[in-house]
């Protein structure tokens, strides 16, 4: 899957415990868990953690003409290419640059040069200096998001729905993989599920659901896609029955006026509990009223655009 490059173009118009070495930083973030407690039916899933920092340092250098970072070393080689699907990513983590969240797939890579899956003009629509920040982590995927939670699904009745702009695929559990044949292969376990977006999980019952990873602090852009897309999109947030008001989530920095909405929704049924809209100063309701409503952390919402654009998430932690 290739992560549509809306980011880019919409942004150009707990204690830390770590090693140095002379290429990078390692760190260590914050690990824990929590339990997503699904309903009978369909659920929103938004994964409240990240993966552990493969790589965290500074970069020395962008060629965009190549579409490659470079940075001082300490990547190995390879181990991070894509396959299939993309492996890895590359977050700029500036504080206060306009590109601070922005993730970028990586394509290849040497020990000091990164591949990324952007054109041209989209890096150069960036604005780095080739000295901002970076952190490097492998995707979460939909095998690793419920890595946890296997025991916990039942094999051949419970399963996962993809979104890829207006396309969807179910993924089923079988009990060892995620599949979209019924188990004929794994197609389904490296699909990577982006930092603020999510799915749907489908399950035969009520149940709670263990996750497990690392804290994300800072930012997080999301592409949003238009033509019908369904945008699952919320905090990068672990904390279970909390959420981020949605004035401050990042929505109306984004959001065209009286065009693009946020939906909530009831897990299980699915049922609609609120839709919302930005009025040029607010986030509105129904009632074209200033909403003081929270957009529930490790459950989003779908967002409906009516252009590609790149939604700047506040986590709220």
């Amino acid at each position: 899957m290739k992560m549509k490059f809306y980011s880019i173009l919409a942004l150009a118009g707990a204690a830390l415990v770590g090693f140095a070495n002379a290429q990078g930083t390692a760190v260590t973030d914050p690990v824990g868990y929590y339990e997503f407690d699904g309903q009978a039916g369909s659920n929103l899933f938004v994964p409240g953690f990240v993966n552990k920092k493969a790589f965290s340092g500074a970069l020395t250098g962008v060629t965009a003409a190549s579409s490659t970072l470079s940075v001082a070393g300490g990547l190995g080689v390879g181990t991070l290419d894509a396959g299939a699907d993309p492996v890895a990513y590359v977050e700029i983590t500036e504080s206060g640059s306009a590109a601070e969240g922005v993730i970028l797939d990586i394509v290849s890579h040497t020990d000091t040069d990164i591949v990324v899956d952007a054109s041209e003009a989209e890096l150069l629509a960036l604005g780095l200096s080739g000295t901002e920040a970076v952190t490097i982590r492998e995707h979460v995927t939909i095998k690793s998001a419920f890595a946890s939670a296997e025991a916990s699904l039942s094999a051949f009745a419970e399963s996962v729905t993809y979104f890829e702009g207006a396309s969807s695929t179910n993924y089923l559990w079988t009990g060892t993989v995620w599949s979209s044949d019924f188990g004929t292969t794994a197609d389904g376990d490296t699909r990577p599920i982006y930092p603020g977006a999510g799915l749907i999980v489908n399950l035969i019952g009520p149940k709670s659901l263990t996750v497990v990873g690392e804290v994300k602090f800072g930012p997080t852009v999301v592409s949003a896609a238009a033509g019908g897309a369904i945008n699952i999109i919320g905090p990068v947030n672990p904390l279970v029955g909390d959420g981020v008001a949605i004035q401050d989530a990042g929505f109306a920095g984004s959001f065209q006026l009286f065009a693009d909405s946020l939906a909530l929704y009831e897990q299980g049924t699915l049922s609609n509990t609120g839709t919302f809209l930005f009025d040029g100063t607010n986030m509105i309701d129904g009632n074209f009223v200033a909403t003081t409503e929270s957009i529930p952390n490790t459950v989003g919402g779908v967002v409906t655009v009516v252009a590609d654009t790149g939604i700047k998430l506040s986590s709220g932690l």
